[in-house]
């Protein structure tokens, strides 16, 4: 066994772990999740799309994220609709005040990458995600980054 390679597996545990924690902490004041927030950015850019749609875009949850948005429905942050192109689904959308969250979470965003870039340079940043993006290429995950524009097909 590869001790770089274990400690590599950790560092990206713990980096996951650390800015997860510091990105619900910035969501606190709006008693929103970072999962409800990866929903909101998504639908915000997205609008009327498809559960499955959005399931393939998500990378904070794993198979059908049925739970988390029947939540967000009754919290009103999203809407369902019917699917014109497909009677057995139903188009999801930001409600007004999903749209009035997207403006907070957009400020978090914005504070995390601030504290980034004062960490990484753009270069490092870009080697960094080079090097990651190598690593997911074979997941579900990296065909999500890659719909979602991250991924440089």
């Amino acid at each position: 066994m590869s001790k770089e390679a274990e400690a590599f597996r950790y560092f990206i545990l713990a980096a996951q772990r650390s800015g997860q924690k510091l990105f619900k902490r910035l969501l606190q004041p709006e008693d929103i999740t970072p999962s409800q927030a990866e929903v909101i950015s998504i639908l915000a850019r997205n609008q009327r799309i498809t559960l499955k749609e959005l399931g393939n875009l998500l990378i904070c949850e794993d198979g059908s994220p049925s739970r988390l948005i029947n939540r967000m429905v009754k919290e009103e942050l999203i809407s369902r609709t019917p699917n014109d192109d497909d009677g057995r689904s139903v188009k999801l959308a930001l409600t007004a005040k999903g749209m009035e969250k997207h403006l907070h979470i957009q400020r978090a965003e914005q504070e995390l990458y601030n504290m980034l870039e004062e960490l990484y340079s753009p270069s490092v940043l870009h080697e960094m995600n080079d090097r990651l993006e190598k690593l997911l290429q074979e997941t579900p995950d990296y065909l999500a980054l890659q719909k979602r524009g991250f991924v440089q097909k």
